[in-house]
């Protein structure tokens, strides 16, 4: 278990290092296929039982993107906290496909063991509304730089509302929030639930330090705490990525059969800290 959890961490960094290529590579590519989509497609009417077209699904929900998604006129507002969000916006298709999906969830309540799961779940989801109308408040483009500040801190928000219901049943609680967020039972007690109040009001302090930091930054424009902040992440990975690495090395010992196998592993993850 200890091992695939390795390999999901490995995953989840390596597509932050990547990120900003691939919104680069996106950007370019919209840019040759927009034109040639112009002309060979035509708007659906949604009011005569039209199929509306799908959103395109990431690891994180529903992304909006000009290539798969084009602008539909006659779509209206959302409005989320006093914030209205026109079609436009770079967050719309995904708060609007994170209010769709609640619309299923209270429709298909079977899919959950009990109401009260259910509730917890609809609770995160109204959480992570409300967290990208934050950010729609202030970006209106897809090429603004603080974009990315959504992908990484969402996993953050997760993290608060986990701590803030860690004294539901871990089986439960795992349940509501595990198709937000990868994790096991033995990871969610680990991490959350089995721990002293003095740790989960330290934990809370930290993520509340965090989140105000990432608005700040959205609010107020400010790059130079936009890479402040790239730069204390990319730290916290490499000194991840160590941890790993004296993990699989003590792994070499305990299984010296399988050393050469894990020692290209170690050298993958010292070429991931040069990248850095």
């Amino acid at each position: 278990m200890a091992f695939i959890r390795q390999i999901k961490y490995e995953i989840r960094n390596i597509l932050k290092s990547k990120f900003i290529l691939i919104i680069g590579i996106l950007v370019l590519a919209a840019s040759v296929v927009l034109p040639v989509i112009s002309v060979f497609s035509t708007r659906p009417s949604y009011g005569g039982g039209g199929l509306r077209p799908l959103p395109i699904y990431s690891a994180r929900g529903i992304v909006k993107d000009s290539i798969g998604y084009p602008e539909i006129s006659g779509q209206d507002p959302i409005i989320v906290d006093g914030i209205t969000i026109q079609p436009d916006n770079p967050f719309y298709w995904q708060i609007n496909g994170l209010q769709q999906e609640k619309e299923y969830m209270e429709m298909d309540k079977g899919r959950f063991s009990s109401t009260d799961v259910l509730d917890l779940a609809l609770a995160l989801m109204d959480e992570e509304i409300k967290f990208y109308a934050r950010f729609a408040q202030h970006i209106t483009k897809h090429t603004d730089y603080r974009m990315e500040l959504s992908w990484l801190g969402v996993d953050t928000l997760y993290d608060k509302f986990i701590y803030e219901h860690n004294d539901v049943a871990g089986d439960k609680l795992l349940e509501a929030v595990g198709y937000r967020k990868g994790l096991d039972l033995e990871t969610l007690k680990e991490k959350y639930i089995d721990i002293t109040p003095e740790e989960k009001l330290a934990a809370l302090d930290e993520i509340d330090e965090k989140l105000n930091t990432l608005y700040s930054v959205v609010e107020n424009n400010d790059f130079p705490k936009y890479i402040d902040l790239r730069i204390e992440q990319e730290n916290a990975n490499i000194e991840n990525i160590k941890e790993q690495i004296a993990i699989q090395e003590k792994a070499i010992i305990e299984n010296p059969s399988q050393e050469e196998a894990i020692s290209q592993y170690i050298e993958d993850l010292k070429r991931q800290i040069e990248m850095i």
